[in-house]
């Protein structure tokens, strides 16, 4: 702990206490921010995985009981431990889908968040099943849902496609990976691949504009007419950003119990490992702290040998513009 004084009081700070009690806010991970890298690899059928029932529905339109990940996962900033599939080709977070929607819409359907890594009106085939499977140690255990001999479109009678997504501990990397099956896919077929927020609209999702080896990604555009197979052994790897947000402003004005600004009194700003910065009020009481690192909370102390008064926690992360001072009557 560390202490500050105000006109002749000293005030304790207990760091723990402090920021317990401070709102702090994490600056937040869009999905637009979530990078694309396909690749070629190795589509490995999973082995001693746990085959899952449908929780409601059919093999057409069906939804899957959660299922547990196995390890914390970080998605859009949110800390996950259970995931939701659905037989149409995509996979919620958190809670059991609450629907099986087959019209792919990654700016604003399903139930979200979720991933998709072929979103469409899928059928599981009589040689085809929906599994899970937890692999590895900690802290790089990974974590897949297998979509295995899938029917796509709804009315082809043989398989025609394989998908996993992975889930990456400690990177919370989301990976896509396909195998081709014998099958042929019907006409009709109008497939969305990407990732999908909690939030809708521009910038809440990342849709892939086709299929192939060498795809873009976009944040403002969604492709929904995806129609060929990827090929077998191809990946795609969305890797989360890190949003680095620029340093703010923090201004306000020191007042007299009276209203009127105090001219001359020392603002000082002190952070979480004891760094003070200050500022010397104008003649109309105004102050501002510039560059200020965003994230952090910090303690303000007006000091000034005329009033006394009340320091100010304040969790910074955006520009804060009415930061005020009044004098406590009484103190002085």
């Amino acid at each position: 702990m560390f202490k500050v004084k105000y006109s002749g009081t000293t005030v304790t700070f207990i760091f723990l206490v402090c920021f317990a009690l401070a709102a702090q806010t994490v600056q937040a991970v869009p999905i637009s921010s979530y990078t694309l890298s396909p690749s070629s690899g190795t589509f490995t059928p999973l082995s001693g995985a746990t085959v899952q029932t449908l929780a409601s529905g059919n093999t057409d339109d069906g939804i899957y009981p959660l299922a547990p990940i196995g390890f914390n996962f970080t998605y859009e900033d949110t800390v996950y431990t259970q995931v939701s599939a659905v037989t149409n080709g995509w996979m919620t977070f958190g809670n059991l889908a609450t629907t099986n929607d087959l019209n792919n819409n990654l700016s604003a359907g399903g139930a979200r968040p979720l991933v998709a890594p072929l979103w469409d009106d899928l059928e599981v085939s009589p040689t085809g099943s929906v599994s899970y499977l937890t692999t590895g140690t900690a802290p790089n255990r990974i974590f897949t849902m297998q979509w295995l001999n899938m029917e796509w479109f709804y009315n082809v009678d043989t398989p025609s496609i394989s998908f996993q997504v992975k889930l990456y501990e400690t990177t919370n990397t989301v990976e896509f990976i396909y195998r081709q099956e014998a099958g042929v896919t019907a006409t009709g077929r109008t497939a969305s691949i990407g990732l999908a927020g909690i939030g809708t609209g521009s910038g809440n999702f990342l849709s892939l504009n086709s299929s192939g080896t060498n795809p873009t990604a976009s944040s403002m555009t969604e492709t929904t007419n995806i129609s060929a197979k990827p090929a077998t052994g191809q990946i795609y790897t969305f890797t989360p950003g890190v949003v680095t947000a620029a340093n703010v402003s923090v201004s306000g004005r020191v007042l007299t119990p009276d209203g009127r600004g105090l001219r001359n009194a020392m603002l000082l700003m002190i952070d979480s490992n004891g760094t003070t910065r200050s500022s010397r009020t104008t003649t109309f009481g105004y102050f501002r702290f510039n560059d200020v690192e965003v994230g952090e909370t910090y303690i303000f102390q007006v000091q000034s040998k005329q009033f006394s008064f009340a320091p100010q926690v304040i969790s910074i992360n955006e520009d804060l513009t009415e930061l005020n001072f009044t004098a406590q009557k009484g103190l002085n």
